[in-house]
């Protein structure tokens, strides 16, 4: 009798320890699955609205773009450790993850995904989720941006070039100008540039070329070098850069962090490399999400996500 009530008693507390401990939705608001019909299928994304908005308040939008493979599950809660949400909740933004077509994205390469050999319109459906957004929840049409990894990086950047009246800022992760892009990307507007970028990318050269997946050719890219002279020429950012920064806290990760700047005189138009020495195809601060043999060094110099959402906060459209 008496070790009955003892663990009914043990039981009781666990239960009041258990439900004072905050949950995800507690910290964070839930995040809602929506739908949209594009090109007759039924598209989806996740949207991420921080609870401690002000309702009358318009609100800027990130959006986070998974990897070829990937998914907008993955991306928010694994690759990026949910610090989207996070900061989303602090800085008062609200974020969408698009679902990319049988998990890639049409990002103007010949990369072997569906979405580029079906030749799906991804830009179309972006800015689809754009305007479908902005009819429901009140949002900064100055300041919309895109980011994202690899193949998510990559059609971040087709973003920029078609839908620079959209787009305020892009920053991709692991993912340069493909050869397409550099003959076809035509912005109406200028839009401020951050490239993260890994010097020992095993996928995507740092320097340009064939990128490579087990063998398996996914198109050609330009150098990171090339890319950010492409966008510096774009905005009209001066060439020579505005500061030149070295990160270089945690020496046994085996990476470094080399941060140049590069600024036009008279608007806000900006262009920032991040080259991660050592760095592979990874999130620095996020998911080793394959081991380093495969994908190389995640870096802890820096967390990207910090490093992206501060980028975005400098840039609205004009």
């Amino acid at each position: 009798m008496r070790k009955s009530i003892i663990l009914t008693i043990l039981i009781v507390l666990v239960a009041t320890l258990l439900s004072t401990q905050p949950s995800d939705d507690d910290k964070y608001n839930k995040t809602l699955i929506k739908t949209i019909t594009h090109n007759e299928m039924e598209r989806s994304y996740r949207l991420y609205i921080p609870k401690s908005r002000e309702n009358n308040d318009k609100l800027p939008l990130v959006i986070v773009l998974h990897g070829g493979g990937g998914t907008a599950e993955g991306t928010q809660n694994k690759l990026t450790k949910r610090k989207f949400d996070q900061l989303a909740e602090t800085e008062q933004f609200i974020i969408v993850y698009p679902e990319g077509y049988k998990k890639g994205w049409n990002d103007g390469r010949e990369s072997g995904q569906p979405a580029a050999e079906e030749n799906i319109d991804d830009t179309e459906f972006i800015s689809k989720i754009i305007d479908e957004v902005s009819k429901e929840h009140p949002i900064n049409a100055k300041r919309i941006y895109a980011t994202g990894i690899s193949n998510g990086g990559f059609m971040s950047l087709r973003l920029a070039c078609e839908l620079s009246d959209k787009i305020a800022a892009a920053a991709p992760v692991t993912a340069t100008m493909s050869e397409y892009l550099m003959e076809n990307c035509k912005p109406a507007e200028p839009v401020s540039i951050m490239i993260i970028n890994g010097t020992a990318d095993p996928l995507v050269p740092y320097d340009g070329g064939e990128v490579e997946l087990f063998g398996l050719k996914r198109g050609k890219v330009s150098s990171t070098s090339d890319s950010i002279k492409y966008w510096i020429k774009n905005n009209k950012c001066n060439e020579t850069p505005a500061s030149t920064k070295e990160i270089d806290n945690f020496p046994k990760d085996r990476t470094k962090v080399v941060i140049q700047t590069y600024l036009d005189d008279k608007n806000n138009n900006e262009v920032v490399l991040y080259k991660i020495e050592g760095g592979g195809h990874t999130w620095p601060g996020g998911w080793q999400y394959l081991s380093e043999k495969l994908i190389g060094i995640t870096s802890k110099e820096i967390d990207a996500c910090d490093e992206i959402i501060n980028f975005f906060k400098k840039h609205n459209k004009s």
